[in-house]
């Protein structure tokens, strides 16, 4: 075998390998609770709720009152909803109910993580907080964080909401990993998935996206791609001195104060 030959081989079986762990890469769960909501003055009300399919997740409720609005929380890729406590109490100032959930494979969520699987799982959320806990659609904002973005993206074409607030959420995950060494030896092959740039531009909800001018994991640039790309009513607040998911520590009386009038002015 020649030398490029042999180079195209190697090629090609880490291609192979690369598309077989692919969910690996992109789903990073952890099933123990670094934290739990005691620790932060908190006391939801546990959730077990089953997906389309039956798989069994789940999820916290913080109660804020029939009188608020209810916040649907998508989490990134890594962790699960334990990591996002102290978010979880700044948001309760505003106030709002916030339900967060654990995706399949999270937490004390049963099964394994799909693109297609945590799809069915934020939408089985929403159907817990408005069939379940009496929220109409138009008192249900749907936040999504990084990955967790692209699933409120995706959740925003299927059911009606309120509003939608995408926060270092990435155009495409094709896009941001092509650009990465050694990924981008391999971007024609990159399976298209995540791709929350096709879809924000079918969103007709308020939109409010945020993003740190700091992130180093998804460039500022992927969320004022979406911003342009997305319909009005929009809104965008590039975060000074923020990174990939630490706006609401770096700025947390202005992060509540964009949130609640962006929440309080969508219709």
């Amino acid at each position: 075998m020649t030398i490029i030959g042999k180079i195209l081989l190697i090629y090609f079986l880490i291609l192979v390998v690369l598309l077989v762990i692919q969910n690996r890469l992109i789903f990073r769960p952890t099933r123990n609770f670094p934290f739990r909501p005691a620790q932060f003055g908190l006391k939801p009300e546990e959730i077990f709720f089953s997906s389309s399919d039956g798989t069994r997740l789940h999820g916290w409720f913080f109660d804020a009152g029939k009188d608020a609005p209810c916040l649907l929380f998508c989490h990134g890729n890594a962790g699960n909803i334990s990591d996002r406590l102290a978010n979880v109490k700044l948001l309760l100032k505003l106030p709002v109910n916030v339900f967060i959930f654990d995706y399949r494979g999270y937490g004390k969520s049963e099964g394994s993580p799909t693109e297609a699987g945590v799809y069915e799982d934020a939408e089985s959320a929403w159907r817990f907080v408005h069939e379940k806990k009496g929220f109409a659609a138009s008192r249900i904002v749907v936040f999504g964080r990084s990955l967790g973005g692209a699933v409120a993206a995706e959740l925003a074409l299927r059911r009606p909401l309120k509003a939608l607030i995408l926060e270092s959420t990435f155009f495409s995950l094709k896009d941001l990993v092509g650009k990465i060494f050694p990924y981008a030896l391999f971007y024609p092959f990159i399976p298209d998935k995540f791709n929350t740039g096709r879809k924000i531009g079918k969103v007709h909800v308020p939109l409010f996206i945020i993003h740190g001018d700091q992130d180093r994991t998804v460039p500022w640039s992927h969320g004022k791609k979406l911003f342009d790309t997305a319909n009005t009513p929009k809104k965008f607040w590039l975060v000074k001195g923020a990174h990939h998911t630490d706006a609401y520590e770096v700025a947390p009386a202005e992060y509540l104060e964009r949130l609640r009038d962006f929440i309080l002015t969508s219709r």
